[in-house]
């Protein structure tokens, strides 16, 4: 099984007083031969789902794949169309949208069980792609800087 995703996802934004969200994405390819399928999961890198700059932060999203949350200021997150709860897109790349946006979901901590976002029963040759968006909202209680956090992908045969 062969897993790629083309990199990192900058979100810049540009806080306002009531909120200002950008959203961007990463294609996620995965390329087996098994004939029993295959599952494509993520989650945080580590236990802390927060994006992080020195000692200010800004948490992921309260939602879920099942029940995904509107994105208000001070949040982050990820989405896929038309998977699980998060309805139809299609979602398209955006700076500094006035909030609350759609719905996204949190990234789930590296201990406990991650978030599939992709489960198939057969083979995947040629190989097939996700697009997994994520959204980033502030207003101007965050300090101003670079925020980061790893998101991990992994895929597993069936």
């Amino acid at each position: 099984i062969t897993l790629s995703s083309t990199g990192a996802v900058n979100l810049d934004v540009t806080p306002t007083q009531s909120g200002a969200c950008s959203i961007a994405s990463d294609a996620v390819s995965v390329l087996t031969d098994s004939t029993s399928g295959y599952s494509v999961q993520l989650a945080s890198s580590s236990t802390d789902t927060n994006l992080v700059n020195g000692s200010s932060t800004i948490a992921t999203s309260s939602g879920t794949a099942a029940s995904p949350a509107i994105m208000n200021p001070n949040a982050w997150g990820w989405r896929i169309d038309g998977y699980s709860g998060f309805g139809s897109g299609p979602t398209s790349a955006q700076s500094n949208i006035a909030a609350p946006i759609s719905s996204f979901a949190g990234v789930p901590a590296s201990n406990v069980a991650p978030a599939t976002i992709k489960n198939s029963s057969s083979a995947a040759n040629p190989a097939v792609i996700t697009t997994v968006w994520y959204g980033l909202c502030a207003d101007t209680s965050v300090l101003n800087g670079t925020y980061t956090t790893q998101v991990t992908y992994t895929a597993t045969t069936n």
